[in-house]
């Protein structure tokens, strides 16, 4: 869990990073979103501590990301 530690600074990345490394992935999966199959990449968004967009893919294109941001956390 180190190496994700420091990737994430070794980036400078500065977003709220979270890891889920304990144990059967099936006991969580439904907590953070019943939708979710457990394929990654995965992505959620929160609106004043309200999830508000999940989609289980990444984002191929940065304007993919800023119209997924813009429609969703207005």
């Amino acid at each position: 869990m180190t190496q994700v530690g420091d990737f994430i600074k070794k980036n400078n990345y500065t977003s709220e990073t979270l890891l889920f490394a304990a144990g059967n992935p099936n006991v969580w999966i439904d907590k953070i979103e019943p939708k979710w199959d457990g394929a990654i990449p995965a992505n959620l968004m929160y609106k004043n501590g309200k999830k508000v967009y999940f989609i289980e893919s990444d984002f191929e294109k940065f304007d993919q990301l800023k119209e997924a941001i813009q429609s969703k956390l207005k």
